[in-house]
């Protein structure tokens, strides 16, 4: 699956739309590659996979409890928050009461109101195995930074982050930014790179 995650952003229009199908046709199969794929660095490969899961819903046995464990969709605050407007009054509640559970927000069962907690608060917030929950990190929610973004500034720094200064604190975030950018320019060029010695090895080979 991680393949066909990866074959998202290939060059070739068909080799992309291929992938996509097969992923679709997966379905809960491919829920964990793609899940992780909506993160990836590449904008088209997160693009699709952002796609692709508010698709899943749709596909996903929602009673076949096994499967919701297994892949984790239990921790997925968008896919619980689609549940809460399921039709089967059980699921829709044991949705709101794991949602509750997961998040530590006490919100209605409203699907609108935990979507909008996802938008505020996912990007800032990580699991937590021991306490089977997500915890938001305030002080990476304050910068606007996402989480894979703040942690490219200096432990030391985060360490004392309440104690820094407006303009500090703006200096690290700027850093912290131009940072994962030359991240994205380093793969696009090995990405490029690779492409490029590949394509000469195929043309060598058809001589």
């Amino acid at each position: 699956m991680e393949s066909l995650v990866t074959q998202l952003g290939d060059d070739n229009p068909q080799v992309r739309k291929n992938a996509k199908n097969e992923l679709m046709k997966a379905g809960i199969e491919a829920y964990s590659a793609v899940s992780k794929g909506s993160k990836n660095p590449d904008a088209e490969i997160r693009a699709v996979c952002s796609i692709l899961i508010e698709e899943y819903p749709l596909v996903i046995p929602v009673k076949a409890e096994e499967n919701v464990k297994k892949f984790h969709l239990d921790r997925d605050v968008r896919l619980l928050a689609v549940l809460l407007e399921s039709k089967d009054k059980t699921i829709a509640e044991a949705a709101h009461a794991r949602l509750k559970k997961i998040t530590g927000a006490d919100l209605a069962a409203k699907r609108t109101d935990w979507d909008k907690w996802h938008v505020e608060n996912a990007p800032y917030a990580d699991w937590n195995e021991k306490q089977g929950k997500y915890i938001v990190n305030p002080d990476a929610k304050e910068s606007g930074l996402e989480l894979f973004k703040w942690n490219l500034i200096p432990e030391e720094e985060r360490a004392k982050w309440a104690d820094l200064k407006p303009e500090e604190k703006e200096k690290l975030v700027s850093a912290a930014k131009q940072k994962y950018q030359e991240m994205l320019d380093q793969e696009e060029a090995d990405r490029l790179k690779f492409n490029k010695r590949y394509d000469e090895m195929y043309d060598k080979e058809g001589e």
